[in-house]
């Protein structure tokens, strides 16, 4: 298979999924804690078999091994914080910001690694920025700014995912990509763990008595999430870096079509807003962050 549809593919189906956990929150489970615990077990049901197929080498370095690791616990923590605020906003608002971690990347390297950007990466840096201030205005309070505890959550979970991202490119100069795919997911795990508690097992119970809940959480966290992930391997193996990475940071473009189409009266589903003048106010920011998160990246 093409990387680019390789890369394509790992955007929509990251973007699917997204969609699929805000209507599971909207109206399967009770809360975010049951959602992320459901992510934990899904973690469980990857590492084993990657495990048993891709061990640790005995000689590979363990500072590597660890920073494997502590990415996927930094990835935990993010997606945990992102679950938390997108049972309560929109998700064609919330996961945009989210996605602005590429610059945040890009800024740790500059500040602990020493790298350079050129004028060029740091207006995409400003433009992303700019993006995901303008998608938090909201038409129907006035054309109001919301930067409210929840954009700026946003903002840290994204850092987060961004020090994940630098720890692993570290932590993968020793482990290959298979080894480092359940390594992070263990990791991940480490942290998204610390949401279940006795509460969490019985609303686990009760979920598991809805059929069609039940389905979209094994479709999104069990099957597509990982497919999206292998999709994404493949197509760093077979295209540039730097092409299959600009294709990669389309999900909110993916996020934004579908949900707005699923929050219509012919597929009442969500519940985003889409008025026109919040439509144009979103298209524009989205447009705004996706261009200048594939400028950092590229």
């Amino acid at each position: 298979m093409p990387w680019a549809v390789m890369a394509i593919a790992f955007a929509g189906f990251i973007g699917v999924t997204n969609l699929v956990e805000k209507t599971l929150l909207n109206r399967y489970l009770p809360d975010s804690a049951t959602l992320i615990a459901w992510f934990a077990i899904a973690q469980v049901a990857f590492i084993i078999p990657f495990a048993i197929f891709f061990p640790i080498e005995s000689g590979t370095p363990l500072l590597n091994v660890f920073a494997v690791v502590g990415s996927g616990a930094l990835f935990g923590m993010g997606f945990s914080i992102v679950i938390y605020v997108v049972r309560t906003s929109e998700a064609t608002r919330a996961y945009p910001i989210f996605n602005t971690s590429p610059i945040f990347v890009a800024l740790i390297s500059v500040v602990i690694l020493g790298h350079h950007l050129d004028a060029i990466k740091w207006g995409a840096i400003v433009l992303t920025l700019l993006g995901a201030i303008l998608i938090s205005i909201d038409s129907r309070a006035g054309g109001r700014f919301r930067l409210d505890r929840s954009f700026f959550l946003l903002i840290f979970a994204a850092m987060m995912v961004a020090t994940n991202f630098v720890l692993s490119d570290w932590g993968l100069e020793e482990v290959n990509s298979y080894q480092g795919l359940w390594l992070q997911r263990a990791g991940a795990f480490l942290t998204l763990a610390m949401w279940i508690n006795k509460k969490t097992f019985g609303n686990l119970r009760t979920s598991l008595k809805s059929p069609m809940g039940m389905t979209l959480i094994l479709v999104a966290e069990f099957g597509l999430m990982a497919v999206a992930q292998l999709a994404l391997l493949g197509a760093l193996e077979k295209g540039p870096a730097s092409l299959v990475s600009a294709i990669a940071a389309t999900p909110p473009v993916w996020i934004f079509v579908l949900g707005t189409l699923a929050s219509t009266r012919f597929l009442p589903i969500l519940n985003e807003t889409i008025d026109r003048k919040t439509l144009a106010i979103k298209g524009v920011a989205i447009a705004m962050t996706v261009v200048g998160t594939i400028g950092v990246v590229i």
